[in-house]
C-alpha cells in the first residue's frame, strides 16, 4: 500500500501556479500565525487556512474500491450506509457519479488529455447541490409520498475549489500512467475536500478499502471488465431482492418502473448479467439477500466483514452518514435504523402484476437465492 503524505511527513508538490512553502514548524503541523516568511495566508480566513492544511498534508486514498451495485431499490444504499462507520473503510457518502454520459457507465479516460479535462470527466455533479444544500437522498417520485423529506438534511461541508486543486497537485506529483492513477487522485481529492469527513485522519495501515454504491453500474455490458481492469484488487457486493416486493418499492421511486412488464424485464436483465459475472469472477463478488439484510442485519454484515477481510463491528448494524444516524432510503416512509418492514412489500402489488412478474423473474430469483445461500456458507 502506498504511504500517505500525512503518515510519512512528506507532502505533494504544489499544483501548477501554486506557490511552494517550506516545512511547517510545530511538529510538521501548519499553525495559523506561524507561516513561513513570504506567505500571505490570512489566519482569520477560515477557508484559506483549511485549504492550506489540506493542500499541504493530504491523506492519500489509494486503497482498492468496494463497489456495491445492482438495480435500484434492492438495498445497495442501506449496505453502503452500514459500512459508513467502519474504521477500515473510507465510505463515499452517496451514489458514485464518475461515469459519462451518466452514472451507469464506468469511466473511460483519455490520459493524453490535460489534467484539468480529466478532472472534469470524473467530477460528480451531485456534489455541487449537496455542498450547497446539505445531503439528502430521495427521488421526486418518493417525495410525493413523503413531503417532509426536505427537513431531513444532513451536513456536508465540501470545498469544490479545493477538490480541483488537490487533483491537480496529485497529478503534478506523479503523472498518470494508468486510469487507476487518475482514480486514486480523484478519490484523494474527494475525501480531502469533504471538510467535515469524520474518518479522514485514520492510520493509513488500518484502512483496507474505500467503498461506494453505484446503482445499475454493473448491469451494463463492459462495466465489470472495466472495473476489474482498474481495480484487480477490488471487490463487488450486490443485493438480491424478491422481484414482486422490489417492484412495489421501485414504482414509487421512479416513473421508469410504472409498467410492471417493463420493470420485470429490467429486473431480469440486470440480475441475469450479475449472475453471469458472479460465475466469472468468483471470489470477488458477494451476493446478499435483501430480506436477510433487513431482518438479520448482523448475520448479513458479518458475512460482508468476512468477505472483505475486515473486522466485524457493531457499527455495521446502524445505517449512518458520516457517523450520523440517517433515515432509511425507503419509498414507503423513512425510518431511523434498519427498516425490517421493507422485507415484503408484495401486498402493495395487484394480483395481475404479481403473477406476471413471478412468471418472468421467479425462476431466476430462485436460482440466485441458491447463490446467496452458498455465499452464506462460504463467508462466515
Amino acid at each position: 500500500m502506498k504511504a500517505t503524505a500525512m503518515a510519512t511527513g512528506k507532502r505533494l508538490p504544489p499544483a501548477p501556479g501554486q506557490k511552494n512553502s517550506t516545512t511547517a514548524p510545530h511538529g510538521g503541523i501548519f499553525m495559523p500565525g506561524a507561516e513561513p516568511s513570504g506567505t500571505t495566508v490570512d489566519p482569520f480566513d477560515v477557508r484559506e487556512v483549511i485549504a492550506r492544511h489540506r493542500l499541504r498534508f493530504p491523506v492519500e486514498i489509494s486503497q482498492p474500491l468496494v463497489l456495491i451495485s445492482q438495480i435500484q431499490r434492492c438495498g445497495g444504499t442501506l449496505v453502503s450506509q452500514l459500512l459508513d462507520g467502519h474504521p477500515q473503510l473510507h465510505a463515499h457518502p452517496g451514489e458514485l457519479h464518475i461515469g459519462r454520459p451518466n452514472k451507469y457507465f464506468w469511466p473511460n479516460l483519455d490520459l493524453a488529455q490535460p489534467v484539468e479535462a480529466l478532472f472534469e470527466a470524473l467530477f460528480e455533479r451531485p456534489t455541487v447541490e449537496n455542498a450547497e444544500r446539505g445531503y439528502q437522498k430521495q427521488s421526486a417520485a418518493e417525495a410525493a409520498f413523503d413531503p417532509d423529506y426536505r427537513e431531513r438534511v444532513l451536513p456536508f461541508i465540501f470545498d469544490l475549489g479545493l477538490q480541483r486543486q488537490l487533483f491537480l497537485q496529485f497529478a503534478a506529483s506523479r503523472p498518470f500512467q494508468s486510469q487507476r492513477d487518475a482514480l486514486d487522485a480523484y478519490a484523494t481529492s474527494y475525501f480531502n475536500s469533504w471538510l467535515d469527513y469524520q474518518g479522514l485522519y485514520r492510520s493509513p495501515r488500518s484502512v483496507r478499502y474505500w467503498s461506494c454504491f453505484a446503482a445499475r453500474l454493473l448491469s451494463k455490458p463492459g462495466n465489470v471488465a472495466a472495473f476489474f481492469a482498474d481495480y484487480p484488487d477490488g471487490k463487488v457486493i450486490t443485493v438480491l431482492r424478491e422481484p414482486v416486493s422490489w417492484y412495489a418499492s421501485a414504482r414509487r421511486h421512479s416513473h421508469e418502473y410504472a409498467d410492471p412488464a417493463a420493470a420485470a424485464e429490467l429486473w431480469y436483465e440486470s440480475y441475469s448479467r450479475l449472475r453471469d459475472d458472479l460465475e466469472e469472477h468468483e471470489g470477488r463478488y458477494l451476493m446478499l439477500g435483501f430480506e436477510e439484510t433487513v431482518e438479520d442485519t448482523e448475520a448479513a454484515m458479518r458475512r460482508v466483514a468476512a468477505f472483505l477481510g475486515i473486522k466485524y463491528r457493531k457499527s455495521m448494524l446502524v445505517p449512518t452518514f458520516n457517523g450520523l444516524p440517517i433515515r432509511s432510503d425507503s419509498s414507503f416512509g423513512a425510518r431511523i435504523g434498519v427498516d425490517s418492514s421493507a422485507r415484503d412489500r408484495s401486498h402493495d402489488v395487484s394480483e395481475e402484476a404479481r403473477n406476471y412478474i413471478q412468471k418472468r423473474a421467479g425462476d431466476l430469483h430462485k436460482s440466485l437465492v441458491k447463490v446467496v445461500d452458498r455465499h452464506a456458507k462460504l463467508y462466515k
